[in-house]
């Protein structure tokens, strides 16, 4: 299901952020959590300011590491 998410709404790979899916805002990267249960990938949080929505994108750790 986030695989799917993710292709419909993906995160850009050249800055820290994410198109918001309400108003279409840029989002705001605000934290990277681990992932509860797999150990090589991160939650990674992202805000968007103008209508209040949160996002959460599963990363690999290592790509995350480098945002």
């Amino acid at each position: 299901m986030m695989a799917a998410l993710l292709a419909m709404r993906p995160m850009s790979t050249a800055t820290s952020s994410a198109e918001c899916p309400k108003c279409r805002a840029v989002m705001i990267h605000v934290a990277v959590t681990p992932h509860p249960v797999v150990p090589h990938m991160s939650r990674n949080t992202f805000v968007c300011y103008g209508c209040n929505q949160t996002r959460t994108y599963m990363l690999p750790a290592t790509e995350a590491a480098a945002k």
